[in-house]
């Protein structure tokens, strides 16, 4: 009786074991047959499936989809998942410079998609011989020989040398400007502004601008900057005649206006003051009126 279990418990084991051994010989056929099939649609989808066959621009603003798709480099009929994306997207925004972003996407099976920006214009700075156009994150874009109706005009940003369309600006006396004009540009453009005729940033930390060709406004720093553009605003509308020319200096909390005629008197003062005349003190009698004096040699 001991030998037939014997025999019995024998046989299933091997049985179990053969079982064990076509299972494993099935799972290596299986992954064999999964690697071919794997690499077989690998072949196909770089070289037949997902070929580009369209490409679309998509954003707002102006901007010339053929320029754009010839600067991505990119080919119809090139495999989709044989070039990097992001490469593509770089060329684009190294050769369209008036673009502020640029995005290139796949979109299975066969088509790609370029989502751009475009610049939007802010101002115009006042150069050596030309003037650059800005845009509101401080991207130099393009050019003009002359300033552009309906950008601020900013003098005394001192751009460096070299500065082309395309590049971030960059200022060749003091690298704070740049933040210090888009502070007051973005800050005026939530304000009655359309009389301004340029703003000066010689000194960005006794930032200037023209009202109506006659006001010179002292703004100072960018600190408090809404609150002084706000309390300037309410000055110029109704403290300041609207023909009336000279200096409105803000501070914190407070403002002083001179009219052109006291600056000039001003400095006249001072220059005669440097030629050695003096103002001649007035003689009046006991009623307040002038007294006319004659001046002569004692005998």
């Amino acid at each position: 009786m001991n030998d037939v279990v014997k025999r019995d418990n024998g046989r299933r084991s091997n049985s179990d074991k053969a079982r064990q051994k076509r299972k494993r010989v099935i799972r290596v056929y299986m992954q064999i047959i999964f690697t071919v099939v794997f690499l077989i649609m690998l072949i196909l989808s770089l070289t037949i499936f997902f070929n580009i066959e369209k490409i679309t621009v998509t954003g707002d603003g102006q901007y010339d989809e053929s320029e754009i798709i010839s600067a991505s480099g990119l080919e119809f009929g090139e495999n989709m998942f044989l070039t990097k994306m992001s490469g593509h997207a770089e060329q684009i925004m190294q050769n369209v410079v008036y673009l502020e972003s640029c995005e290139v996407k796949r979109k299975l099976p066969t088509g790609i998609e370029i989502s751009v920006t475009v610049c939007q214009p802010l101002a115009c700075l006042e150069a050596e011989n030309d003037y650059l156009i800005m845009s509101t994150t401080g991207k130099i874009f393009d050019r003009s020989q002359t300033p552009v109706e309906g950008l601020y005009l900013i003098k005394g940003s001192e751009p460096v040398y070299d500065l082309e369309p395309g590049m971030i600006f960059e200022s060749a006396d003091d690298e704070g400007k740049l933040n210090a004009m888009l502070s007051v540009c973005n800050a005026m453009q939530s304000r009655n502004t359309e009389k301004v005729s340029y703003i000066d940033v010689t000194d960005r930390y006794n930032i200037k601008y023209l009202f109506d060709d006659r006001v010179e406004v002292r703004l100072g720093s960018v600190n408090e900057l809404d609150y002084k553009l706000k309390f300037t605003e309410i000055i110029l509308s109704e403290k300041i005649g609207s023909k009336t020319e000279g200096v409105l200096t803000m501070f914190n909390g407070s403002a002083s206006f001179m009219e052109k005629s006291g600056i000039e008197q001003y400095y006249q003062n001072i220059e005669d003051r440097k030629n050695g005349i003096s103002e001649t003190e007035a003689v009046t009698d006991e009623n307040g009126d002038p007294v006319e004096t004659e001046s002569g040699n004692s005998g």
